[in-house]
């Protein structure tokens, strides 16, 4: 028996438990109550196959919303359009695009006909296990594609026995959304908008001790009821924050004899928010969906270094992701040594501003961090400006070859197609991106996405955008525009300019992602190019094996070494001549930088100039088996596929 089981329901990654409900089950239990977490992802999986959910999971993210169309018959919408509309207007889509539907469309469709058989049986095992926990209370968490999933359960659920409390909760629960799923949605009781881990305890109390639903709403406003009004909530402070309890992961890998196929990672929290959005929001960012959640707030070193050991302990896991948006700066000046310095060796992945120093990076590498994702967006100062990114295409070239030098993975992409863009800042990238050709390509060239709450959507006027929610949500959910203008959270502009000036542009976009493209061949089969240099007294060797390469082979001596050498960090070529003032001429110096340039050893951006070759010897990635999200291993011992 349990009084609250929180419920994880599909489409979401099988490798890592759910952090928002591990922390509400750790602070239910740190107020005496008895919770339980239901992973429903993976009792779907094991109904699906793993291999057959894997391969759903990357229909999803090709084709919008596929996650919710397939339980949207079942969500008790009272108004809903069939999956075959939906496909038609895919097929027609992707037709209009010229792109391949029998390669493309044919496959996801074949899968999501196959898997829809499944549905039914699998919500209703979800409703039996759940039942024979007797919870007063069910809880489910919705990030992106688990609306209608989590929508079918609870209406199933008061189906069977009407005096379940139902709780939603998540990202895309926040504000607006929240209180149309409570107004829309009667087998709903409460929609928690914002943060919910330091009120839930106390709310359970009240709903365990049958107050009114009227009462508890006064006591906790952003516990959203039908006819409310909207309110988010925030925690304020991090400190004596209940430790995530992530048993019920392990125990289901257990139950459907998955601990031989998923080798899973672990999560830690270290902050909350964005110390960046709060001085100046990247205008596309949509994370944040309240200003009580944007709002920065962080644990201490000393509690996250607690943790960690805590969880290796009761787990033995020592690969985790941060959830931060963004790592804070006390952090890495304060957490990093502590981590370097911690018994236990840890693996790491983190999402951190991108104007990372040398020093900064060689401390991740110490501290265990095998990947990193800095908000690089952009090599073209102008379109990182449009985008309030705070920092210079220079200093990204930099931190790429910073981590190729300390064997940190990155993990970063290039965007497109935003409000003010110029044609030729693309063409400046265009011939950037194959001197850069050494280090780590950036996994897309995607177009900037229009997210609820991002400065687009909350402000389209000032970027000249007249927006409107993505068609398919009149396929996928209740199909009401009131409902779906408040509950979106995906928008396209309602015309797309056809001009010469954005032909320009398009033709630029597909040289890019060609670029992109050999870049990333090469460099995953091993045969990414080669720029290294070795220092010795009195001169750099240098070995160019790129295809830009001017000539394979340099020995730099005198001026052009002490140039190259100080622009190991980008620098302005008068603070070049500065340093180098009474020992060369100022026409010296500007020969050795313009030679430099020349031979494309060197790139020059505004007034700054960067050395490019990365230092011989480069310590080696750590590459393990992926990303570390955790990992699915498909074949069985026999070597079939599993769920095949």
């Amino acid at each position: 028996m349990a009084d609250v089981c929180l419920v994880h329901m599909p489409f979401s990654m099988l490798g890592n438990p759910s952090m928002a409900l591990s922390v509400l089950k750790g602070e239910v239990q740190k107020a005496g109550l008895s919770a339980v977490i239901e992973y429903g992802n993976l009792r779907f999986a094991k109904r699906l196959g793993l291999k057959k959910y894997s391969d759903f999971m990357k229909d999803i993210g090709s084709f919008e919303l596929l996650g919710e169309l397939i339980f949207s018959h079942l969500a008790g919408f009272s108004k809903h359009r069939d999956s075959a509309e939906y496909f038609a207007y895919a097929k027609q889509e992707i037709q209009a695009n010229h792109l391949d539907v029998e390669q493309i469309y044919e496959p996801c469709y074949a899968r999501f006909e196959a898997t829809k058989p499944f549905i039914d049986s699998f919500l209703l095992e979800m409703v039996e296990v759940i039942l024979s926990y007797q919870p007063r209370i069910v809880g489910c968490d919705i990030t992106y594609q688990q609306q209608n999933a989590s929508l079918a359960l609870v209406r199933l659920l008061k189906e069977r026995d009407p005096s379940i409390v139902t709780v939603l909760g998540g990202n895309s629960c926040t504000g607006s959304i929240g209180q149309a799923l409570a107004d829309y949605m009667p087998t709903v009781d409460y929609v928690f908008s914002g943060e919910a881990d330091d009120l839930f305890p106390e709310f359970c109390k009240h709903v365990l001790a049958g107050d009114s639903k009227e009462f508890i709403h006064t006591l906790f406003p952003s516990a959203l009821v039908a006819g409310g009004q909207k309110m988010s909530w925030g925690r304020s402070l991090m400190a004596n924050m209940a430790i995530p309890d992530f048993y019920d992961y392990f125990r289901s890998l257990e139950e459907f004899d998955f601990k031989k196929h998923i080798v899973p990672c672990l999560l830690i929290e270290g902050s909350r928010g964005c110390w960046w959005g709060q001085k100046k929001r990247c205008t596309f960012c949509g994370i944040h969906t309240s200003k009580e959640t944007l709002q920065y707030r962080q644990k201490s070193s000393e509690d996250i270094i607690k943790e960690l050991n805590v969880q290796y302990g009761r787990y033995t896991i020592d690969t985790f992701i941060f959830t931060d948006c963004i790592l804070s700066n006390d952090h890495i000046r304060e957490l990093l040594p502590r981590l370097a310095n911690n018994e236990q060796k840890f693996k790491f992945f983190a999402e951190v501003k991108s104007n990372l120093t040398k020093d900064d990076v060689k401390a991740f590498r110490e501290a265990g961090f095998s990947y990193l994702q800095p908000g690089i967006e952009s090599l073209q100062d102008n379109l990182l400006g449009l985008m309030n990114k705070g920092n210079r295409a220079i200093k990204h070239v930099e931190l790429l070859k910073y981590c190729r030098y300390y064997g940190i993975l990155v993990v970063w992409n290039l965007l497109k197609d935003m409000p003010g863009d110029q044609a030729e800042w693309y063409q400046e990238m265009v011939e950037l991106l194959p001197l850069i050709s050494h280090l780590q390509p950036p996994t897309h060239l995607n177009s900037v996405i229009f997210q609820r709450n991002s400065s687009y959507t909350m402000n389209p006027a000032a970027y000249g955008l007249e927006l409107e929610p993505i068609e398919l949500y009149h396929y996928v959910g209740l199909d009401d525009e009131n409902f779906i203008q408040r509950t979106a959270e995906y928008y396209l502009p309602k015309s797309i300019a056809d001009d010469d000036l954005y032909r320009t542009k398009v033709g630029l976009w597909q040289k890019l992602a060609a670029q992109i493209s050999k870049w990333i061949e090469l460099y995953n089969v091993g045969r990414g190019d080669r720029l290294v240099m070795s220092i010795f007294d009195n001169c750099l060797e240098i070995s160019d094996l790129r295809d830009c390469a001017v000539q394979s082979v340099y020995t730099l001596t005198g001026v052009d070494k002490e140039v190259y050498l100080f622009a190991a960090i980008a620098i302005t070529c008068r603070k070049v001549r500065e340093l180098l003032d009474g020992k060369y001429s100022a026409a010296e110096i500007d020969g050795a930088i313009e030679g430099l340039l020349t031979a494309r050893l060197m790139i020059k951006i505004g007034e700054e100039i960067l050395a490019l070759a990365v230092q011989f010897p480069a310590l080696p990635y750590r590459r393990g088996s992926g990303l570390p999200v955790g990992n699915i291993h498909f074949e069985d011992k026999e070597g079939g596929i599993v769920g095949e």
